[in-house]
């Protein structure tokens, strides 16, 4: 029951995070190494191609 708990709290913070970035211009974004595109892998939990750790982890 714990591990289905946490796997939502996970879910729930990969979409606060990606609430929080897709808010962000594309210039910022950039900044820290992100494109617009590779938002939806983070909303997801997965790493855009090339990065080895996921925000939020």
């Amino acid at each position: 029951m714990f591990r289905a708990f946490d796997h939502w709290r996970e879910r729930q913070r990969n979409r606060a995070t990606y609430h929080q970035l897709s808010r962000l211009s594309d210039t910022l974004l950039s900044d820290v190494g992100l494109t617009r595109s590779e938002l939806e892998d983070l909303r997801l939990g997965r790493g855009p191609a090339g990065h080895r750790e996921v925000l939020g982890s």
